[in-house]
């Protein structure tokens, strides 16, 4: 890739797990994230059952969820539910149906307003973009598994101050185990499916670029990232996994893996964050 901004000094990110356009936030926090988890936000669909639909909003551990369904004589109806844990990545809460004054009255009315519990609902996340649904309402069951629905392809092309956060992990030479946090300067250009990212880290003359596919899944991305060249020499070939890349106006943040097959990683499997500000 030519590039005619150069990310500024640093010291090369591709010294470390070859080039990649990376990850979440400040000091290992994941991208888009709550301090409980990751934020499970978001619209939510079985894209073979299009019609109906699930919107999750998560503050720190509870998620409040809306869902939007038909009924028994096919006509729209809403439910909605509080979910607070209930195991690993399992959220519960009673299933609430609401009913009130028609929505063109003036003024509006709340004393006509009435709730009633009619089953419960669970969410599972199985990872940062697919889960499962299961509810009851007045005794019918049902189970769907559900993705995050993505509304449009963000574009995190740009220039970016950041922070890396670092973890060294699962090295033949426990020495090697640790983490380490430095500054990095770097540059992001998306083309329809494919993304590039060249990088420095501070301290550093050396600069990589890498290169990859570029998925979206609901509020987040994700992509495989394949260094072409670093200008010290090192890291071609090296493969970055990138995920929870989440795109907004002021900057960028997002997780990586990168595998102890790579090159002069020394054994050691790399896991980490990136936080940039948009410049």
């Amino acid at each position: 890739m030519q590039s005619t901004n150069r990310p500024r000094k640093s010291r090369l990110i591709g010294k470390l797990f070859g080039t990649m356009i990376a990850a979440a936030a400040l000091a290992g926090m994941p991208a888009s994230a709550t301090e409980f988890s990751i934020d499970n936000s978001d619209l939510w669909w079985n894209p073979n059952e299009s019609g109906w639909g699930l919107q999750l909003v998560q503050r720190s551990e509870v998620i409040f969820a809306t869902l939007f369904v038909y009924g028994s004589a096919s006509t729209p109806v809403w439910y909605s539910a509080t979910l607070e844990p209930s195991g690993f990545s399992s959220w519960t809460g009673a299933m609430m149906q609401c009913q009130g004054p028609y929505f063109g009255a003036t003024p509006f009315n709340p004393s006509a307003v009435s709730c009633s519990q009619v089953g419960t609902m669970t969410f599972g996340a199985l990872s940062d973009h697919d889960g499962t649904l299961s509810y009851t309402v007045n005794g019918v069951a049902v189970n769907k598994n559900i993705t995050r629905q993505t509304l449009r392809v963000d574009d995190p092309s740009g220039t970016y101050a950041g922070v890396l956060s670092l973890q060294s992990g699962g090295c033949p030479n426990p020495a090697d185990n640790g983490r380490r946090q430095n500054r990095i300067d770097f540059e992001l250009i998306q083309d329809r499916n494919a993304l590039t990212m060249v990088s420095q880290e501070e301290e550093s003359t050396a600069v990589c670029s890498s290169s990859g596919d570029y998925a979206q899944y609901g509020q987040f991305a994700a992509s495989r990232q394949v260094t072409s060249s670093c200008s010290d020499g090192t890291k071609t070939n090296n493969v970055t996994l990138l995920y929870e890349v989440n795109v907004s106006f002021t900057g960028v943040t997002m997780n990586f893996t990168a595998p102890s097959t790579n090159p002069g990683q020394k054994g050691c499997t790399l896991t980490g964050s990136i936080y940039g500000i948009r410049q």
